[in-house]
């Protein structure tokens, strides 16, 4: 049986955000999950920044029927994005329209693709 919980922790020293491998310094509030997964043990650790548009995107996924089993998995939230990419709607355009699905401001969704905006685009 897989199960997990999450919780807010206040980092007593440096870690690195599973999604952006951004440090979360100490001090930082993050989201610290742990479970097991097909019968796993494992953690996860994601900044503040990560754990909002995860948190989002899960959201978005239950609303969206055709996508309903397609969830990110922890580490694999940038990976989830990739795959919603093409060469015809990407950069720009697709952080944009994104971070109006999921209901992010843009600028946060460009950060965690390394992606940037025009000036316009991040008003």
């Amino acid at each position: 049986m897989d199960c997990q919980s999450t919780r807010t922790r206040t980092a007593r020293k440096p870690h690195q955000c599973c999604e952006c491998h951004s440090t979360i310094n100490q001090g930082e509030q993050y989201a610290f999950t742990s479970g097991v997964w097909n019968g796993e043990p494992a953690s996860f650790k994601t900044c503040h920044n990560c754990w909002e548009i995860l948190a989002q995107t899960s959201r978005y996924v239950n609303l969206t029927a055709s996508e309903c089993d397609d969830y990110p998995y922890f580490g694999g939230l940038v990976q989830w994005f990739d795959n919603r990419i093409t060469c015809d709607f990407q950069g720009e355009a697709f952080v944009l329209e994104m971070a109006e699905a999921i209901q992010v401001p843009p600028q946060q969704l460009a950060t965690l693709l390394c992606i940037e905006l025009t000036k316009e685009a991040a008003a």
